[in-house]
């Protein structure tokens, strides 16, 4: 499923934002016989979110402070951009 951001929901102040240090992980899904796949997650100050692939967790430094910018989804945001904090 591809979620899309409206013109409405940049217009209306709907992008919300969050800063703090980072954490990533990846975790093996499937039996203990095989491996399905891999999910890669992130973890900002109590909330964990989950990334799309592995080359978005490798794009942050786990530790480091960085600023989300996005827009509420349910359970998952959409996150429009992403920057260091110095």
């Amino acid at each position: 499923m591809i979620d899309f951001v409206s013109g409405n929901d940049l217009t209306q102040g709907k992008v919300n934002t969050m800063e703090g240090a980072v954490y990533t992980k990846f975790e093996e899904i499937g039996t203990r016989r095989s491996t399905i796949g891999t999910a890669y997650y992130l973890t900002i100050g109590l909330k964990q979110y989950q990334l799309a692939t592995e080359a978005q967790m490798e794009a942050l430094n786990t530790g480091e402070a960085y600023r989300f910018f996005y827009v509420p989804n349910g359970r998952d945001p959409i996150i429009l951009s992403v920057e260091p904090l110095d």
